[in-house]
């Protein structure tokens, strides 16, 4: 199995370290797509990135489609933790306000091993994409191999040429940070040149705390697999979309990564 990238025995960036980049940011217009499409390499990826949008979404009537790519079953070593965190996802979901899990696409690939399927990834997406999405996915230098794999598949669909591709076109592709939020530099990120606020309401904001807590299997026991510290970044009335294709600079704070 490829494994993430992020030591999160290291604190890495403080959040209070973004405050003033993300003020600065323009809004990113969610409001005119038909469908939101969140493609979450594991179950609660969707919470962390965009659980805040996710709810804003449903409460304004708009389709939400999360595409599950794997199950997550590599995060320990329970048989049963696919399961596990399957009902996890369904349960968070239903938090946000998603009505699961016809709402839900589970693609049952290998956690841990995306990379080995990144052409499938792509070209599903590409066939599962209409006119009128909006279909986010992790940052494409994240931190973790499998958010990377989703990352590239859509800034790859993102630079495809309309004309020559009816099939995407009128979609708009984006990513989100997860662990880029723990190890990329404010001063240099793609995060701060290129990404795009979602404010939530606080409806949508109490929404996603909420659809937080029930990540048990990752967040709670002697080593949880997020701290509290890391998931604390993601407890913030905002979130943020970085437009897919953008090329991040290169990163300044390996000393965050293992």
């Amino acid at each position: 199995m490829t494994q993430p990238t992020i030591d999160l025995s290291h604190r890495g960036v403080d959040h209070g370290a973004w405050q003033d980049a993300v003020r600065a940011m323009h809004a990113f217009d969610v409001h005119g797509h038909d469908r939101l499409v969140v493609v979450a390499p594991h179950p609660d990826d969707e919470t962390l990135g965009v659980g805040g949008l996710i709810a804003e979404t449903s409460k304004r009537g708009a389709g939400v489609l999360v595409v599950v790519l794997s199950e997550g079953e590599a995060a320990g070593d329970d048989p049963l933790l696919a399961a596990i965190r399957h009902t996890e996802l369904l349960r968070a979901l239903d938090r946000l306000g998603v009505a699961a899990p016809v709402s839900v696409a589970s693609w049952h690939l290998p956690d841990g091993r995306l990379g080995e399927h990144e052409d499938e990834i792509t070209e599903r997406l590409a066939a599962l994409a209409r006119p009128g999405d909006l279909v986010v996915a992790p940052m494409a230098d994240d931190g973790h191999p499998d958010h990377e794999v989703a990352g590239r598949a859509v800034a790859s669909l993102a630079g495809r040429p309309r004309t020559t591709d009816p099939a995407i076109r009128g979609v708009t592709w984006a990513t989100f940070p997860v662990w880029a939020w723990h190890w990329h530099d404010p001063a240099s990120s793609v995060i701060t040149t290129a990404g795009r606020r979602v404010p939530l309401s606080d409806a949508a904001w109490r929404a996603k705390l909420d659809a937080l807590q029930i990540y048990e299997s990752q967040t709670t026991g002697d080593a949880p697999v997020l701290p509290a510290h890391f998931v604390r970044r993601f407890e913030q009335p905002f979130e943020v979309l970085v437009p897919a294709g953008q090329v991040p600079p290169p990163p300044s704070l390996g000393a965050v990564r293992s």
